[in-house]
């Protein structure tokens, strides 16, 4: 997955469909299942050109063929949208959420402690340019609206795998007793 979403990321000239393909690709893998009735699983080219007419979206980055080109960009604002929904958040907060965010900022809301490198055409973190490295992830569902992300590099650990069963360990009973 690793490397076709970086593929993706570095594009800049996606039409309006393959955007909409390209985010229904990855929502399974990085977004909970959504559960509000009134809210669209995977966005079509209408929620597309609405979210960008309410701008939770950037406009396209230009046209070719008399056709709107998207980037990578566009891909990742959809992806954490769609999280955000799942999370039950308005898109009156999801717009106030994603105003200040880069796109750095943006991939690491979506992969905790998982960082990438600079993409074309991106928005530049607000601290400046830096340089990224990923660290690929595994999301379990513990519950509804519950989630633990571990590194995959721990879980090639017997020992951090350890570790962290006891942390686990301490936070159920924690959870039984009511945190007191």
């Amino acid at each position: 997955m690793l490397e076709t979403l970086h593929a993706d990321l570095a594009r800049d000239d996606m039409t309006i469909d393959e955007l909409a393909a390209a985010v229904d690709k990855y929502l399974s893998q990085l977004v909970p299942h959504q559960t509000r009735y009134k809210v669209q699983a995977k966005p079509d080219t209408r929620t597309i050109r609405y979210y960008t007419s309410r701008g939770l979206l950037p406009k396209p980055g230009g046209t070719q063929g008399g056709r709107a080109r998207y980037q990578g960009s566009h891909l990742l604002r959809l992806i954490l949208i769609k999280k955000l929904q799942a999370e039950y958040q308005s898109l009156k907060r999801i717009t106030q959420i994603m105003k200040p965010l880069s796109d750095a900022d943006i991939l690491n809301q979506l992969f905790p402690g998982w960082r990438a490198p600079a993409l074309p055409n991106s928005q530049p973190p607000p601290s400046g340019g830096s340089v990224f490295i990923f660290e690929e992830t595994r999301t379990i569902q513990l519950g509804e609206g519950v989630h633990l992300t571990v590194a995959k590099s721990l879980l090639g650990q017997p020992d951090a795998r350890a570790a962290l069963a006891d942390q686990l360990a301490q936070l159920a009973t924690q959870l039984r007793n009511g945190f007191t």
